[in-house]
């Protein structure tokens, strides 16, 4: 293989990981080699297989285009197979038919990763997670409500996600989401910074076919901390009941994307270009500017369990005239 060969053998071996949900130690290119290394976690022998035969696959999607059809058994070494050859051979063709279909779809992720490869020559898996974070992000024009309860407990409620077209011409269905992860490790960052300590958590999490509503606690500054020292959830938190910041965004990694179709255009509008169908949810950001117009603060503390409620009624239409009302009962100005 030459060099453009060895990076998009590597990065398809790393985002195979990735997409399967196992963790990516390192993944490297030599300079003056045709060779490469991609280090990963514990995986089961099917996810393995995946993530082995994803290089071999990658590589030949990078020479003859995106519509491989079937790929030979190749070189099996490091696979765990079937004692029987014909059994092996069934394997490799289902996976290998599984593989194709799982780079296919996420191409352009293989080939900005090869690229960042061909670049730097090596990278950890933090720098490989970072750079697959895809982060579109949404907005909704709704004002916050700014009015403190007696029992404050530093709290917003924010849609985070719609089907709406964002600025990359993009739709990310929200009933699509897997939260799995994020439920485990709930952590709401500021602008997808993933080197400094998250600013809150997210207390509670609703996903339905037409949007994700999460609400928010930051972070109480520690009795201990430097009084002359910014503690930033203070500031962003006042800054969201002044209504000055209003948009949240998404951290996710895409997993099901397709090319929109005539149906999605009229559906999302003509704009759509592409649509995101499965996607896994990493973290949530509080952001100055969003991609999406639909990702924004609809309460703070006061309204927070009325405004929340919104999520169960049953259709779109009927849970933004509710939160209307709810604004137009509160006066919304505090």
């Amino acid at each position: 293989m030459n060099q453009r060969d060895v990076c998009y053998h590597e990065a398809s071996h790393a985002l195979a990981a990735r997409l399967l949900g196992v963790t990516v130690k390192s993944v490297s290119v030599n300079a003056n080699l045709p060779d490469g290394l991609m280090a990963h976690g514990e995986c089961t022998p099917d996810q393995n297989t995946v993530i082995a035969l994803a290089g071999m696959i990658g590589a030949t999607i990078a020479d003859c285009g995106p519509d491989v059809k079937r790929l030979s058994p190749g070189d099996r070494r490091g696979l765990t197979l079937p004692t029987d050859r014909t059994d092996a051979d069934r394997y490799i063709d289902r996976m290998s038919a599984l593989t194709i279909k799982l780079l296919q779809r996420n191409w352009s992720d293989v080939e900005r990763l090869a690229d960042a490869l061909a670049e730097r020559g090596r990278m950890t898996g933090h720098e490989v997670n970072a750079l697959l974070a895809k982060t579109p992000t949404h907005r909704k024009g709704v004002t916050a409500d700014v009015t403190l309860s007696p029992d404050d407990r530093r709290t917003v409620v924010a849609v985070v996600n719609t089907p709406t077209v964002d600025r990359d011409g993009e739709v990310v269905e929200p009933g699509g989401a897997n939260v799995d992860e994020y439920r485990v490790n709930p952590v709401l960052l500021y602008q997808h910074d993933y080197q400094t300590l998250p600013v809150g958590r997210c207390v509670a999490l609703d996903v339905t076919d037409d949007r994700m509503t999460a609400k928010f606690q930051f972070a109480e500054r520690p009795d201990d901390y430097p009084a002359d020292q910014e503690w930033l959830p203070d500031t962003l938190l006042a800054l969201y009941r002044q209504r000055i910041m209003r948009s949240f965004s998404i951290g996710f990694i895409p997993v099901t994307t397709r090319a929109a179709t005539a149906n999605d255009m009229r559906r999302y509008g003509a704009d759509c270009r592409r649509v995101i169908e499965e996607w896994t949810l990493l973290e949530i950001s509080a952001v100055s500017i969003p991609s999406n117009p639909d990702a924004v603060a609809i309460a703070t503390s006061k309204h927070v369990k009325r405004v929340f409620r919104t999520v169960n009624l049953p259709s779109r239409k009927a849970r933004v005239k509710h939160v209307h009302r709810i604004m137009a009962a509160a006066e919304w100005g505090g």
